[in-house]
């Protein structure tokens, strides 16, 4: 394999996953959204600081991105929406807490 050949595949493997970062960023961002209402810029907010942890832990951030959002969220001890999909466990906890 050519010198040029090997760039431009590490080029493209670099572009995939700077996508694949991307979408999962969006896909986070709604889900957590939906989570936590109201709290829309803080989750932004970490999920761009985590982002920026995963790239430096791995040249596959997309797959530590979830773990460590979901960790930086916990240490934070935001309270889940009651919502009517929660589980019954879920709801239970919820409305005790109210």
């Amino acid at each position: 394999m050519k010198i040029e050949d090997q760039q431009e595949a590490s080029a493209i493997f670099i572009q995939q996953v700077i996508a694949a970062v991307s979408e999962l960023k969006v896909r986070l961002q709604r889900d957590y959204g939906r989570t936590y209402p109201g709290l829309e810029e803080i989750i932004r907010i970490i999920l761009d600081e985590e982002e920026a942890n995963a790239w430096k832990l791995s040249i596959f951030p997309h797959l530590l991105l979830p773990d460590l959002l979901e960790a930086h969220i916990e240490t934070l001890g935001l309270k889940l929406a009651c919502t009517i999909t929660s589980g019954a466990a879920e709801l239970d906890e919820c409305l005790t807490a109210a």
